[in-house]
């Protein structure tokens, strides 16, 4: 693009600036020309326009603090439930643990117990077996005798 420029007004870069301010003049003369209103009447109407424009702003403010307001109070309670399902959750899951090694204790003592049991009556039928086997030794070393 720079080149197009250059071959049409030969290089010279402050022609394209003077037209650039021609251009801006011719403009800002026709704006004042064909004006619909008067200069003051203007003002007064972009004053009213900016005005306007502040109060819709700060109602949209006041509506955006609102929402804020209103949704911050939300996750607030959102957060606050959530807490306290936790705790009502934590507390549960404690007491079922609590119950869990309560149980597990109980079924290791009755397997202890069992296990006793077990021990003794094998150490009684071991006895049984001996006093048994001590009395066949007997009987057959007497029936070899006679």
């Amino acid at each position: 693009m720079d080149s197009e420029i250059e071959r049409i007004n030969g290089g010279d870069t402050s022609v394209v600036f003077k037209a650039f301010l021609i251009g801006a003049g011719v403009g800002a003369a026709a704006a004042l020309l064909w004006a619909p209103a008067r200069g003051r009447d203007t003002r007064d109407y972009l004053g009213r326009k900016v005005r306007d424009g502040q109060a819709r702003a700060q109602v949209a403010a006041r509506k955006g603090r609102e929402i804020y307001t209103r949704e911050a109070h939300r996750l607030g309670v959102a957060v606050k439930e959530g807490r306290a399902r936790l705790t009502n959750i934590t507390t549960h899951a404690e007491a079922a643990a609590e119950d869990v090694r309560g149980a597990a204790g109980r079924v290791a003592e009755h397997a202890r117990q069992a296990v006793g049991e077990v021990q003794e009556s094998s150490r009684q039928v071991a006895a049984e077996g001996r006093d048994a086997v001590a009395r066949l030794q007997r009987d057959v070393a007497r029936l070899k005798h006679e």
